[in-house]
């Protein structure tokens, strides 16, 4: 199995060095396509080197770029060939599967598939997806029957997971133990914001004076900041949200983590700005409450699951699969 990927390996990656002493170049045109030598057979599916050669070649070059040398890029290349030909094993296997069990895809979605493809990939020109298959050596035909496999692919692994229902709390509350590293969060403050901008500090400076006295007098923060400030939060009332201690400028970060919740700043200098800063609200460092994070503790509980009966429905197939290697 090696020295078939190393002969697939040697036969694509041709490194040439300039006499400067220049990193090697990867030869593009030794992409040759076209080579219908047989890898292996899955129940009644070829795989040839050529259906490795289309997957491999877009990655090729950008390996070459990192490669630190030859045998590296060789290395690398053997890798992804040989992930790519495991790839397309299951993929056979998996159709296979589906197709045993009686399903089918509808005609009408795999229509709806193919016209979003066009849209997406050719902006809706079909003499532009006519060339690409052109140049991939695919008819329309073989075109649809890659989609529908897409399609089958999809279905097939989607049976796989597991719904949040199958998650019992108890799961729920241990993952939580287990992790509650990740659901750590700084000190953070929910702002509202006015930016006063002109031509110098002292005037942008004078302005925000007056704009406070307003607020102090009675003026919504809300209100002021739809009329006189000029950043892209304006119309909404100055909201800009929540932020975690550090990631303002160190002059507001400084400024709103010293205000109590409700609280207003006095004027704010730097450069030619001036901030009005408003905390509409504020949490303390510390770990997030598990029924704040329960979604994403299923979530992440559930997609494990659905990797773990995957694997295991893909060695079944595989298991029972009919593979030959040449």
């Amino acid at each position: 199995m090696k020295r078939l990927f190393l002969a697939i390996t040697l036969s694509i990656s041709v490194f040439a060095r300039a006499q400067s002493g220049e990193e090697a170049k990867f030869n593009m045109q030794k992409f040759i396509l076209g080579n219908d030598q047989i890898v292996a057979v899955v129940e009644d599916t070829t795989i040839t080197r050529d259906d490795i050669l289309k997957r491999l070649a877009p990655f090729a070059q950008k390996i070459q770029q990192t490669a630190r040398s030859e045998r590296e890029f060789n290395a690398e290349i053997e890798r992804l060939s040989q992930e790519i030909l495991q790839d397309l094993i299951d993929r056979a296997i998996i159709v296979k599967d589906f197709r045993k069990q009686g399903m089918k895809i509808p005609e009408s979605k795999l229509d709806g598939i193919m016209e979003d493809d066009l849209k997406r990939k050719f902006n809706g020109d079909r003499s532009e997806l006519i060339k690409y298959l052109k140049s991939q050596n695919k008819t329309l035909k073989q075109y649809r029957t890659e989609v529908e496999e897409n399609v089958i692919v999809s279905v097939m692994e989607n049976r796989q997971k597991l719904t949040f229902s199958e998650i019992s709390p108890a799961r729920i509350i241990e993952f939580y133990n287990e992790n509650k590293d990740k659901w750590y969060t700084p000190e953070s403050v929910n702002i509202s914001q006015i930016t006063i901008s002109e031509d110098t500090a002292e005037a942008a400076t004078e302005k925000a004076k007056k704009i406070l006295d307003e607020i102090k007098g009675g003026l919504d923060f809300s209100d002021a900041a739809k009329k006189y400030s000029k950043d892209e939060k304006a119309s909404a009332g100055g909201e800009w949200g929540w932020y975690k201690k550090g990631q303002l400028n160190p002059i507001l970060d400084k400024a709103v983590f010293s205000l109590e919740k409700g609280a207003t700043s006095e004027v704010i200098n730097i450069a030619n700005y001036a901030y009005i800063l408003k905390v509409n609200d504020k949490k303390a460092e510390g770990i997030t409450p598990i029924d704040e994070v329960r979604e994403q503790i299923e979530y992440a509980i559930s997609s494990e699951n659905a990797r773990i009966e995957y694997r295991k429905w893909l060695k079944r197939l595989r298991d029972k699969a009919y593979i030959k290697y040449y």
